[in-house]
């Protein structure tokens, strides 16, 4: 069954709703015992609420992974939580004003857009992400909590301190200014960007024997598309800060999503490139890691 297309996606939805009734749960019961904070600081009792609830999620989805054993069932849950949260933090607030609807927007489009990128790729519950696999070689005695710690609650920790941009920036007075505009171009330009370099893998894959991926964003960038999720992430963090200087301390949200790229997702990334393609070596000396420009020279084109 678990090759079953039709089959794997239904068991993923049915492990998101267990998950996002359980956290439903906690929100609310949790919601009234820490009522008092509420009234005294408003802030600290989101951070209670969401951080709580958002583990009790990614433990139901933990375990739903370990039933099916695909820790890669977790995937989604990057994306489709903030899409979830923001939401509920409007609603909870009453606060529909236009500034926040902005927000709305952004965080919507972006994660729409990644689940859909994702669903496209997802084929069942046989394929497993292969850097899961190499945890799983390396700590098969200990795999089921570097599962549960490394692959599900780590990340959720790091969208949880990005979301409290959102959190605080829905708090805060809407008096737009130049950083204000400025931050969300370059929130658009970063979900643009992930986007591009989405689609310009995808037609690449779709050519017979295709080899390294080095065209469009690629040439410039080998890794366009964490560029563009670490852009999202920061100006997420910048909006809000045009808002509210004195929350700059939520800039360790952006700060921990790119020590996440930069020090487990592109080794673990470019190790599998450069065992798959013989040609990727010279590819890291003529092009840069995130940046899309400038580029490093290429002697070839000299």
């Amino acid at each position: 069954m678990k090759k079953n297309r039709v089959f794997s996606f239904a068991v993923i939805l049915l492990a998101y709703l267990v998950a996002f009734i359980g956290g439903a749960l906690v929100w609310h019961y949790l919601g009234l015992y820490l009522a008092n904070i509420r009234n005294d600081n408003l802030f600290s009792y989101y951070i209670l609420l969401f951080l709580v609830s958002d583990v009790v999620a990614t433990i139901i989805i933990w375990i739903f992974s370990t039933i099916f054993n695909n820790a890669s069932i977790y995937d989604p849950y990057w994306s489709v939580l903030p899409m979830v949260m923001v939401v509920v933090f409007a609603k909870d607030l009453a606060n529909f004003a236009p500034h926040t609807w902005i927000m709305i927007a952004l965080v919507e489009v972006w994660g729409l857009r990644l689940t859909i990128n994702w669903a496209l790729s997802f084929k069942d519950l046989t394929i497993q992400d292969f850097r899961y696999d190499h945890y799983k070689q390396k700590f098969p005695k200990l795999w089921p909590l570097v599962n549960l710690f490394g692959i599900h609650l780590f990340p959720t920790l790091v969208v949880f301190l990005g979301m409290l941009s959102v959190i605080a920036y829905m708090q805060a007075t809407p008096i737009f200014n130049l950083a204000t505009f400025m931050s969300i171009a370059l929130c658009i330009a970063a979900i643009a960007i992930e986007m591009v370099a989405d689609i310009q893998m995808k037609q690449a894959r779709k050519k017979p024997h295709h080899g390294l991926i080095i065209t469009g964003l690629w040439k410039r960038s080998r890794h366009p598309n964490y560029l563009g999720e670490i852009t999202f992430w920061l100006s997420l963090y910048l909006i809000m800060l045009s808002l509210a200087e004195n929350m700059w301390i939520l800039g360790l949200g952006p700060m921990v999503v790119l020590l996440l790229f930069g020090f487990v997702s592109v080794p673990l990334m470019e190790k599998h490139l450069s065992s798959k393609y013989p040609e990727y070596a010279e590819y890291k000396k003529t092009t840069n890691t995130f940046l899309i420009f400038p580029a490093k020279s290429n002697p070839k084109d000299e």
